[in-house]
């Protein structure tokens, strides 16, 4: 399929991310897992979210909830949780964009309370709104974790919206990674060839991160 955009003009809207250990996934006396690497794109007419899965982390990073919402998660986990945790006792089958970022916030919010989630957890809630547009909306704990701060972005005919938790390209590496990865979105002239590209990212960095010799592959979800 064709991506709607104008050649030439795009805005970058999110960048998330949290601090990985490298050597060592599942740490804190084992009772904890950290979830990373994991890109979203939203154009005016589709929506995808990528990130490489690994053996060691027990649960999935990206989720296809229903047709029209993708949810991604990224920070630290208790073993026992599970990233879907938020939606239990919803209709997921028909539960929208907005009802799944109250859902997740929600629970965040709760679980903040009795300190039993990282302050570090975040949230991609990507996908069609009630009107049929895209757009992508990040829920993270912000203002030194005191507050939950949610942003949310969408595309139009002269931007692409992304949300992207690599956490290799917060701080002095950022400015560097992202004019590449603007200039290598606007090259992209289908979905498919920017569903390459962004797997790309994420399959590199995770192999730099997340211990290669216990990979499984990249998971994929899209919305047209």
């Amino acid at each position: 399929m064709e991506l709607k955009k104008k050649p030439g003009l795009i805005e970058v809207h999110s960048i998330v991310g949290g601090e990985v250990d490298a050597e060592n996934i599942v740490g804190l006396a084992g009772n904890t897992y950290k979830l990373d690497n994991v890109i979203a794109v939203c154009g005016i007419n589709y929506c995808i979210m990528t990130a490489f899965q690994n053996e060691r982390s027990p649960c999935k990073k990206v989720y296809k909830i229903n047709d029209r919402v993708l949810v991604g998660a990224t920070g630290t986990f208790n073993i026992e949780d599970n990233p879907l945790d938020p939606l239990i006792g919803t209709h997921s089958k028909t539960i929208s964009l907005e009802g799944t970022t109250k859902a997740i916030e929600d629970y965040l919010i709760d679980k903040r309370i009795d300190s039993s989630v990282a302050p570090d957890r975040k949230y991609i809630i990507a996908g069609k709104e009630y009107d049929g547009q895209f757009c992508i909306i990040s829920v993270e704990f912000a203002n030194e974790y005191k507050e939950l701060r949610r942003r949310v972005f969408r595309p139009s005919a002269e931007s692409i919206a992304t949300a992207i938790s690599i956490s290799k390209y917060l701080g002095e590496c950022a400015p560097e990674f992202f004019n590449e990865y603007k200039t290598k979105l606007l090259e992209c002239n289908d979905v498919g060839e920017l569903r390459k590209y962004i797997e790309g990212i994420v399959m590199h960095e995770s192999y730099t991160t997340e211990h290669p010799q216990t990979a499984i592959g990249l998971e994929t979800k899209i919305i047209v």
